[in-house]
């Protein structure tokens, strides 16, 4: 875990799919989601129904749920209606997410927390004993006259326990210059979400894993109806890796005492 001085987390440390790059965490007696309320795209990252209707009503398990954050304003990450359902019904929730993200929800007002992370160059805030440090991590080369749908990564600590959710990263355009260049790998991340295809396959380099330096890495960004195709790939290259039954609704990892 990090070294920050703060609450101590005693409790169970689960980390719960939702769907594509979405997870609850619970850390103590916090709860946290990421990426979690989204509509998909026609035929493709839509929520059950039931879980989706959870989400909007925070009703359990998103009950009580401390911190919302939004890697990228991309349909199959964020739905501004959704988070808007959710917040009205659980008034005790601070969203935290870049300007593309928070300015679709102006009218939450203070509790729509804007994070400005350029390259090079995190934002941090602390929210509801978490702290959130964003870190502008390229989704990739969008065309010319396209406005860039710009992704965050977030490292969040609370307690003695720290995360780290890439977002939505394009390997190719990053570069391992930039991914090592925040030190990650000096924050004693507990567990990182990272996305499956990095993990395992064609695109899968080691070397970005090494430079998170996460005790655990959890697979992300994939289909709530199938599992990753590269399930086996992964846990060849990372025994311990996490990677969710996706056929099996809300299905829970529980990380292990230290």
């Amino acid at each position: 875990g990090s070294a920050t001085v703060g609450l101590a987390v005693d409790s169970d440390v689960r980390v719960t799919y939702v769907g594509n790059a979405g997870f609850l965490i619970e850390i103590g007696e916090h709860k946290v989601l990421i990426d979690a309320m989204f509509d998909g795209f026609p035929g493709g990252y839509a929520l059950p129904a039931g879980v989706r209707s959870a989400l909007g009503g925070a009703l359990p398990p998103f009950d009580g749920v401390d911190l919302i954050l939004v890697t990228h304003n991309h349909a199959d990450h964020f739905s501004a209606g959704l988070v808007r359902e959710h917040m009205t019904a659980n008034p005790a929730a601070i969203l935290v997410a870049g300007p593309q993200v928070t300015r679709q929800l102006s009218d939450l007002g203070s509790r729509a927390v804007t994070l400005t992370a350029t390259a090079g160059a995190p934002a941090t805030t602390t929210q509801n004993s978490a702290r959130v440090e964003a870190i502008c991590l390229s989704h990739g080369v969008f065309p010319a006259g396209q406005e860039e749908v710009v992704n965050y990564g977030y490292v969040v600590t609370i307690g003695d326990v720290t995360l780290f959710h890439t977002g939505d990263i394009d390997a190719a355009v990053i570069g391992l210059d930039v991914f090592r260049g925040y030190g990650l790998a000096a924050m004693g991340i507990d567990f990182a979400f990272v996305p499956h295809f990095l993990l395992g396959g064609r695109s899968a380099d080691p070397s970005f894993v090494a430079a998170i330096g996460a005790t655990y890495v959890i697979a992300a960004h994939y289909e709530y109806t199938t599992l990753p195709l590269m399930r086996t790939a992964i846990l060849k290259a990372y025994p311990t890796a996490v990677v969710f039954e996706n056929d099996h609704e809300l299905d829970s990892w529980t990380m292990p005492s230290p």
